[in-house]
């Protein structure tokens, strides 16, 4: 998470105070312990909305279809991954699976989904 992100949205009594980030409080600690001290910065919602598969096809008039000597023809435009709604700030919203318990639903540096487009012909001889 970007840094500037946390420190715009971090409370403060005087400064921000509708923060909705917690105010850092490191105390005595150790600089090893205050990089694994937990804290609402780290946790982050990943509702997503995600069109995953859209096609759309047409199927050409039989009598088409037979003067090119077919039983059926179609032409078809698919795309994959579309769109992705959401306010997640990192690449991704899927989680990691991991074997791991600890681990498991943390974002490690998710690849984005790619886009994909295709179009083609269903011709039946």
């Amino acid at each position: 998470m970007p840094n500037q992100y946390y420190f715009e949205n971090r409370y403060h009594p005087t400064d921000n105070p509708n923060g909705t980030l917690a105010q850092p409080n490191l105390g005595n600690f150790s600089s090893a312990r205050r990089q694994i001290r937990s804290s609402n910065i780290f946790y982050k919602s990943a509702d997503y909305l995600r069109l995953r598969t859209l096609q759309l096809a047409y199927n050409l008039p039989a009598k088409w279809a037979a003067g090119a000597h077919l039983s059926n023809a179609r032409v078809y435009i698919s795309a994959n991954n579309l769109f992705t709604i959401t306010q997640f700030l990192g690449r991704n919203p899927d989680a990691t699976a991991t074997d791991n318990v600890l681990q498991n639903g943390f974002s490690q540096a998710n690849y984005p989904i790619a886009k994909s487009f295709l179009a083609g012909f269903n011709l039946t001889f």
